[in-house]
């Protein structure tokens, strides 16, 4: 609670709390002294921008912030292993042809990559197709005016073989054109393909579907769109307030995790 009261005392008394700033922050790691300044040079704003009161939500808010983009990085590690650094590769591609931030993307990337993994792919045809996943799905969110998460969710429902999914994203197959695309890639009949196979034909059927229609590049052509600023925007106060929390959230962590045992107890 000490710790939230801070954030009142910002630009209010000024000298104290920069003191205090200072005391908390220095027990972190070094890199974690630009937290200090950062505090000082947006404290009068936030104090003008939230009532006193409000201004524990705000700090709550940072250390949920912090909580969940760890947790996301933490899932990033375990999703792609030793492939990480490729991943990012292909995160970046994304987003530069897109617009849209890659870290707004990666979580939606990691569901996939697990996806077709868990389709016995290998782990560089995975890799392939969540960049194929990600750029139908962002080309229909810009197209059809759906978010980028709702996109997501209906490429990968048809990827899973509900294509009635396929509805909200301007895309439609019958039996028959599936089982014609199965036989001319693989030579069996779409029920006898594997599941990979069939995801991959999917993926296969919205890319081609796309671009008969004239939605292949739509992301990139809405790239300064409001919707895709205003969700980047979103998500650079996200990860902003996660570097504040980051700190603070270290010593909660330890508190609440004794108050938990003695509640236990």
């Amino acid at each position: 609670m000490d710790l939230f009261k801070l954030f009142g005392e910002i630009a209010i008394r000024n000298d104290s709390a920069n003191s205090a700033i200072d005391d908390t922050t220095g027990r972190a790691e070094a890199s974690e002294s630009k937290i200090s300044s950062a505090f000082k040079k947006i404290g009068t704003a936030v104090v003008a921008g939230f009532a006193v009161d409000k201004i524990k939500d705000f700090a709550m808010s940072t250390v949920n912030a912090s909580a969940d983009v760890q947790s996301e990085a933490s899932m990033f590690t375990a999703t792609f292993g030793d492939m990480g650094g490729v991943a990012t590769d292909m995160f970046a591609r994304v987003a530069e042809g897109t617009g849209i931030l890659a870290s707004r993307l990666q979580n939606e990337g990691a569901s996939a990559f697990s996806m077709f993994k868990g389709a016995n792919m290998d782990n560089n045809t995975a890799l392939s197709e969540t960049e194929k996943f990600l750029q139908v799905a962002s080309d229909a969110s810009a197209y059809y005016n759906i978010s980028m998460e709702e996109a997501t969710e209906k490429v990968r429902g048809f990827a899973k073989g509900n294509f009635e999914n396929g509805d909200a994203i301007g895309v439609f197959t019958n039996e028959a054109q599936r089982n014609a695309i199965a036989m001319e890639k693989y030579g069996v009949k779409y029920s006898e393909a594997t599941e990979a196979q069939k995801q991959m034909m999917a993926l296969d059927i919205i890319a081609h579907t796309q671009e008969l229609s004239g939605v292949t590049g739509q992301a990139s052509r809405e790239a300064e769109s409001w919707n895709v600023v205003t969700g980047n925007l979103k998500e650079g106060w996200r990860q902003f307030l996660a570097i504040i929390g980051a700190p603070i959230l270290e010593r909660l962590i330890p508190v609440v995790q004794n108050l938990g045992d003695v509640l236990t107890d």
